[in-house]
């Protein structure tokens, strides 16, 4: 019989503005703080985590495998394995299917999956292993290469208005989604605030002071912030399991 998997704590740090408050954190000194109060609120063991996955999608100059080190720095032991994944976008969100998947198939128990993202600590590089011979160098964003800009069309984000154009799709349709899709998620920011999804830790790592009020953010902040959720999966080979459970969180 197929086991049930159920999500038993799901948080996430405070919204942070580029170049704001959190910008001189690296993403995974922010992944280990939610993976931990994670581990805490669902009184789970960190030796009783069977995988780590964490989406991320800049990753440069932030040493090797950021899942890895998120996990470690959460107190994972060593022996567990972590992976970090890179679908853009859909990195995080990818990591809670792999998780589901992992545990579905019998190979993981208990699965942390989520994502962690810090576009203020993208960096500017320049490739310099061959030498400049002559003439100038120029740096690149990393922000933009790795994270925005379409590798195959040289595209920044925001295609998404081409294809509609392309087959004649009415403004109204559009005009009536993306409010809708805007309004959904400050809802779910107010509902996380309410229900404690969003995690204040120490203050040398997410000082009280710098959370800003929801009322602050507009349509237009919110574009550039991925909200990431750390999911802790657990399999239960009875629904009766449940009842042992006392912070299960079911994220919709």
């Amino acid at each position: 019989m197929a086991e049930e998997v159920v999500v038993v704590s799901a948080v996430r740090t405070a919204v942070g503005n580029l170049n704001g408050s959190l910008s001189s954190f690296p993403a995974h000194d922010l992944g280990s703080a939610c993976i931990k109060e994670a581990l805490n609120r669902s009184q789970v063991r960190p030796d009783m985590v069977s995988e780590v996955i964490l989406g991320q999608v800049l990753t440069a100059g932030e040493g090797q495998n950021p899942a890895r080190q998120a996990s470690i720095n959460a107190g994972i032991p060593f022996t567990v394995p972590a992976v970090s994944v890179n679908m853009l976008c859909g990195s995080g969100l990818r990591t809670v299917a792999m998780g589901y998947q992992a545990i579905k198939s019998g190979d993981s128990r208990i699965v942390v999956a989520g994502g962690q993202e810090s576009m203020s600590r993208a960096p500017h590089s320049v490739h310099m292993r061959e030498g400049v011979r002559f003439g100038d160098s120029t740096l690149m964003d990393t922000m933009m290469k790795d994270g925005l800009i379409d590798a195959f069309n040289n595209y920044h984000m925001g295609i998404t208005e081409r294809p509609p154009r392309k087959r004649e799709v009415v403004g109204s349709i559009p005009d009536r989604v993306i409010p809708k899709t805007y309004k959904n998620g400050t809802n779910k920011i107010a509902i996380g605030t309410a229900i404690g999804t969003i995690i204040v830790t120490e203050d040398s790592i997410i000082p009280v002071p710098a959370i800003t009020p929801l009322t602050e953010y507009t349509v237009t902040s919110m574009a550039v912030i991925l909200l990431r959720y750390f999911l802790i999966f657990i399999a239960y080979s009875s629904a009766s399991a449940l009842s042992s459970v006392k912070n299960f969180v079911m994220v919709s």
